[in-house]
């Protein structure tokens, strides 16, 4: 029998460029072409579900897991396989009193959007899916436990994360930091399709730190070119850039699909 493998691929710097919002062709024809001998395919990002379906041609996908592994979505059926879980309002609180007296610009997602109640964080305003909101309507989400994930610009300290005890920081280039519940990550997706496909190798390519729990978790892990040292020195194997098509170069050339 021959070899059948299950993908986890991450979207932005690794699928495309921060500013883009459309697949590339050839990316497209090449997950067609593996998709035909078998293989599996499932987007893995910190994006929220608008933000993510605004890629154009990221249905190419048979799943969809975002919000660091909290949702997952079958996109031929449409339909949601499994639902998130909130950050606990206590936290939310804490964070927020934080980044206040610290003078931070954040933000926060829904299961469907980001929204900030900031105009002039200036990595929000560059994306179409964010809504800028007032005060009520963050405490209206907060209240309904809609506050699934947040970001919050620069990094925080070993010392500031080790105050939150249920919360994972993840930071990320461009000068940001995701923040989630630490039971939420890549990895809990992972294993979810491990049950739904038992037996097929999993594979998963990215390029940066909320990356790291899937590449802990899969037989086989792929970085970009463009991510920094510590996350090369982490994977199975190193491809090339994303504008050198890094993730075809992957298949064709690293693992010889």
């Amino acid at each position: 029998m021959d070899k059948k493998y299950i993908f986890f691929v991450d979207v932005d710097e690794t699928l495309i460029e921060t500013g883009k919002t459309d697949l590339a062709e050839n990316i497209i024809q090449e997950i067609d072409r593996l998709k035909r001998d078998g293989h599996i395919f499932v987007v893995s990002t910190g994006r929220a579900m608008d933000s993510l379906l605004a890629v154009k041609g990221i249905e190419v996908f048979q799943y969809l897991s975002f919000l660091l592994g909290q949702c997952i979505y079958q996109t031929k059926d449409k339909k949601f396989l499994k639902a998130p879980d909130a950050l606990p309002k206590e936290d939310v609180l804490k964070l927020v009193n934080f980044f206040t007296l610290s003078h931070r610009r954040w933000s926060y997602k829904n299961i469907n959007l980001e929204k900030t109640m900031f105009k002039d964080f200036e990595f929000l305003r560059k994306q179409k899916t964010v809504k800028f909101i007032d005060e009520d309507e963050y405490l209206k989400d907060l209240n309904e436990g809609n506050i699934l994930q947040m970001m919050v610009e620069g990094y925080l300290t070993k010392k500031e994360e080790k105050s939150f005890k249920n919360i994972s920081f993840f930071p990320m280039p461009l000068n940001y930091t995701d923040i989630t519940l630490k039971t939420a990550s890549k990895a809990r997706c992972i294993e979810f399709f491990k049950q739904m496909y038992p037996g097929y190798i999993t594979v998963s390519i990215g390029d940066s730190n909320n990356d790291i729990p899937m590449f802990e978790n899969t037989d086989i892990s792929i970085a970009m070119g463009n991510s920094n040292p510590e996350i090369k020195s982490l994977t199975t194997y190193v491809t090339k850039n994303i504008n050198e098509d890094g993730f075809i170069y992957a298949f064709r050339n690293i693992l010889k699909l």
